[in-house]
């Protein structure tokens, strides 16, 4: 290759710990400073595996330090919960910088919210690891900031179901909180966030054969994992999801976060609503157990499309009790989200001949058949058939408050009744929760042919 006696050499620089999850590097604009991510394990006094996240800095490139960051909270045992979740600690850290030079970091843990910790020095130390206001569980958060100073967020706001008996918080969970991601987006340094809609669905989430469909089935088939990368004209390129079955590339216009109303008319099936209930499967991870199939259960619609008793030549929503002893849960459910409001007006056309409909009001994703709704929800109520006005159908109209804690369920002026919202949601509030009111012994069940909402803050209408 010719004469290499002008060629450089660089010293190389070997950390000597086990690295896991290492991000790619991270360059500050307040400083001549790069930063880059890992995690490592550590003891602890749990004797589990687990994971703690590690700093290097460096402002030449050559010469650089080592900081080694605090740790989240380990998972408890307490109600609703028989088990332990995967005690993953503190993991997979996504950092941004603000406008001051602080630098904020916010990671995966085993708890119901990430966690986050700030830096005012360019990383040299943290604060303590503090809860966010942002719902995710064992899942993966990724934060962009655009060349206008706005912050993008993508993760999964999702809530996975109670821990079994017997789960022991080695290894992986059977992760019934990884087929729906979102997005956020704040254009304060993240005081307060707009958006929170749903980037995707598991086009899985409803699959019998879930746990190995797929070349390499080892792997986990979700919709978490993300990568993000600004556009111009105000769009955003982000790629998502895990296995090459669920993984995807897209182009979001972020208009789309800023969108006040939606609706529901159920004409592309349910590719807009989860409705997955749990088939009782093999629970087992893949590393060193030799299960076929990624730890995980398989699954099928808990609700149909039903022809709409309407006559219509539509198709309505219909959840009734499953009746089947295959499955983990006898209820039926459905998930839809909505623009984050903190004030708002749903309205959900429904044909109640059965037991009820009950409708509960989240600021996260919860499982469709998770039989712990009513007690976590801001709002539940069972709507039942004497609620209904004359017609087959009607118009429910739930309004929302979340500065003055109120709701109130309405019905024309048959019906109006005013309940307490309970929370402090910080982020408002963004999903509609429809679950049979029973788990059994309903086979006429309830109807849904529309769903929508419009946004009353203000300044949005």
């Amino acid at each position: 290759m010719g004469d290499n006696s002008d060629s450089k050499e660089y010293e190389k620089t070997y950390i000597e710990t086990y690295v896991v999850d290492t991000d790619k590097p991270f360059v500050m604009k307040s400083r001549n400073r790069i930063l880059v991510w890992h995690c490592e394990t550590r003891e602890n006094s749990y004797n589990l595996p687990a994971y703690y996240p590690v700093m290097h800095y460096s402002d030449d490139g050559k010469t650089w330090h080592t900081v080694h960051l605090g740790e989240a909270p380990y998972f408890e045992v307490k109600w609703p919960h028989k088990g332990y979740r995967w005690q993953q600690n503190n993991r997979e850290l996504t950092v941004i910088e603000k406008e001051d030079g602080t630098l904020q970091c916010v990671s995966r843990t085993s708890m119901d919210v990430f966690y986050t910790a700030t830096s005012t020095d360019g990383g040299e130390t943290w604060s303590e690891f503090t809860p966010t206001t942002f719902n995710g569980t064992g899942t993966f958060p990724c934060m962009q900031k655009l060349s206008d100073g706005r912050i993008l967020f993508a993760f999964c706001n999702t809530r996975p179901l109670p821990e079994l008996k017997g789960a022991d918080g080695v290894w992986e969970d059977v992760f019934t909180n990884r087929d729906a991601s979102h997005l956020a987006i704040s254009e304060d340094d993240g005081k307060t966030w707009k958006g929170f809609r749903e980037l995707r669905l598991n086009p899985l989430r409803h699959n019998a054969d879930f746990r190995t469909i797929g070349e390499n089935c080892t792997f986990d088939k979700s919709v978490h994992q993300f990568e993000m990368m600004e556009l111009p004209f105000n769009k955003a390129l982000i790629v998502s999801g895990q296995h090459k079955v669920c993984r995807n590339i897209m182009i979001v216009d972020l208009a789309w976060l800023y969108e006040t109303e939606c609706e529901e008319k159920f004409l592309n099936g349910f590719s807009g609503l989860s409705t997955q209930g749990y088939v009782k499967s093999i629970v087992g991870g893949w590393k060193g157990t030799g299960t076929v199939g990624h730890c995980a259960y398989n699954r099928l619609p808990s609700a149909l499309l039903l022809p709409s008793p309407e006559n219509n030549g539509k198709e309505a929503l219909h959840l009734a009790p499953l009746e089947d002893k295959r499955m983990q849960s006898g209820y039926s459910g459905a998930v839809w989200n909505f623009p984050a409001s903190r004030k708002g007006i749903i309205t959900l056309r429904a044909y109640l001949p059965g037991k009820g409909l009950r409708v509960s009001l989240f600021d996260y994703w919860i499982n469709p058949t998770d039989d712990t709704v009513p007690y976590f929800a801001p709002f539940s109520i069972v709507l039942r058939r004497d609620m209904q006005t004359d017609e087959l159908f009607t118009d429910f109209q739930i309004e929302f408050d979340c500065d003055q804690k109120k709701v109130s369920v309405s019905a024309g002026e048959y019906f109006h009744l005013t309940f307490p919202l309970n929370g402090e949601l910080p982020n408002g509030l963004y999903y509609l929760h429809m679950q049979s009111a029973v788990a059994e012994n309903d086979s006429d069940g309830s109807y849904v042919s529309y769903l929508g909402f419009k946004s009353l803050d203000k300044g949005k209408v």
